[in-house]
Formats: C-alpha cells, sequence, structure tokens
C-alpha cells in the first residue's frame, strides 16, 4: 500500500469517505508536496474509532528543514480550530488541530516517510487484519476500552515487552509467520 496517495478512501467506509473529504479541502497533500506527505492513520485500514485523528508523516529532511515544515504548517493551518504545535525531544514538529469530523496531527521528522515508526507499524497493522479479518474488531473493541493501536494487537496477539517494538519486530516476518501468529492467538 503506498500511504501517499489517499485515492481509495474515496471508494471505501463512510469514514474512510469523510477522512478523504477532509484531505481533500485541506489540502494537505498538494500544499506539503515537498514534504513528502504520507496518511499513515488508522482510519487507512479500517481500525479508527470515534476520536480517531488523521495521521499525517512528513519528511522535513529538505526543503527548508524543520523550521521551513513548522512556518509552512502554521501558515496554512495555524487558523483551524485548536491548533497547537511542538517540538519533540530529538526535534519532530507536531501540529495537531480539529475539522469538523477528524482531529488532524501532521509530524514532521528528518526522516525517511517509510523509515518512520508510523508507517512501518501501518504496514505490520495492514498484513495482521488481512491474515485475521477478526483482529480488526478486537482491535477496535480494545480501543474503544482505552488501549492504543499497538497495545492493542500487542495484547491480543501475546506480543511482550513494549508494544510498538513488538509491532515493528513483525515487519520482516513471512506471511506464514503472521498467519500462525494470528492464528494462535485466536
Amino acid at each position: 500500500m503506498n500511504w501517499r496517495r489517499f485515492s481509495y478512501l474515496q471508494d471505501g467506509t463512510p469514514r474512510q469517505r469523510t477522512a478523504h473529504d477532509v484531505l481533500v479541502k485541506l489540502a494537505v497533500f498538494d500544499h506539503l508536496r515537498r514534504f513528502d506527505p504520507a496518511l499513515v492513520s488508522t482510519v487507512c485500514i479500517g481500525l479508527d474509532v470515534s476520536g480517531s485523528d488523521l495521521d499525517i508523516i512528513c519528511d522535513v529532511s529538505g526543503s527548508g528543514g524543520p523550521a521551513g515544515f513548522q512556518s509552512t504548517v502554521e501558515r496554512l493551518y495555524g487558523h483551524q480550530p485548536q491548533f497547537q504545535m511542538w517540538t519533540r525531544a530529538g526535534g519532530a514538529v507536531v501540529a495537531r488541530f480539529d475539522t469538523a469530523s477528524f482531529p488532524v496531527e501532521l509530524f514532521g521528522k528528518q526522516q525517511p516517510v517509510e523509515r518512520q515508526a508510523a508507517w512501518r507499524h501501518l504496514n505490520v497493522m495492514k498484513r495482521l487484519v488481512e491474515a485475521a479479518p477478526q483482529l480488526r474488531e478486537e482491535v477496535r473493541h480494545l480501543k474503544r476500552e482505552g488501549f492504543g493501536t499497538e497495545p492493542a494487537f500487542a495484547h491480543l496477539l501475546g506480543l511482550d515487552g513494549d508494544p510498538y517494538e513488538a509491532i515493528l519486530s513483525l515487519e520482516t516476518a513471512t506471511e506464514k509467520e503472521i498467519s500462525d501468529l494470528c492464528a494462535r492467538a485466536a
């Protein structure tokens, strides 16, 4: 899946179609093109629940770096309701704001998007729900109970340790290994 293109959302669930409309209206992918934006939200694979946000990651290595990203985002979206921006330890810039349908989070890091954890997590989670479609609703149930997405997967699959690292550890698993893990957890 290429998370840089979100057109597939327009043919998806009602929430996916709404997410598509929000992204088109905000023109995030056009406005932030120079930062290589990618949508890595749980809405992409139907794991979203009420309150889930639209997570968009960007590579801010070039194009003015983090400061260029920050000024661009503030200029374009600083007027949005509940707009906030901050810098995380390590230099990643995060902006968050609300729309009528979804909160939006823009994340800029000096790293290619394909190497960012959010991209990698989403690819693993997509493989997991493809191997075991019942996980989708089980994860959504746990999320409604207060779990984060990665912790919900780790809990359901019996993965030990840090749930974010545990999900990343599945990145190199074969399809058979993914399938066997899901079957054991069922």
